[in-house]
């Protein structure tokens, strides 16, 4: 089935919102009273539109942080986008019926760096 522009706009809005397939689906039934399936979210999502907005978006965040003045404030941005660009932690509960652990990956975070000043 081929949905409007509206709907698959609707898709990526809500993808840019945060929200996951299932809240997307549920979103769009709230709003348009139509049913889509998982796949044609995760379709939208994957699509070259999608990429787009989201290269578009990450070009303009990071020429913000490139044009901040002061360095301390452009060293903080960075890093909050790293953090978000770069898991930091997974935490999963491996469980058999003769052992009960939990297993905790740290994963790579990169070293702050001290923002100098010009001398």
């Amino acid at each position: 089935m081929t949905y409007s522009r509206e709907v698959t706009n609707k898709i990526v809005e809500c993808w840019g919102l945060g929200f996951t397939a299932e809240e997307t689906v549920t979103a769009i039934q709230e709003w348009k009273n139509i049913h889509i399936g998982l796949a044609t979210v995760y379709r939208h999502r994957h699509s070259l539109t999608a990429k787009e907005i989201i290269d578009e978006l990450m070009r303009k965040q990071m020429r913000d942080i490139a044009r901040e003045d002061n360095s301390a404030v452009r060293m903080k941005y960075r890093d909050k986008l790293l953090a978000k660009l770069i898991p930091q932690r997974i935490e999963a509960d491996v469980k058999s019926e003769h052992t009960e652990r939990q297993i905790i990956v740290q994963m790579w975070k990169p070293p702050y760096v001290e923002p100098t000043t010009g001398t």
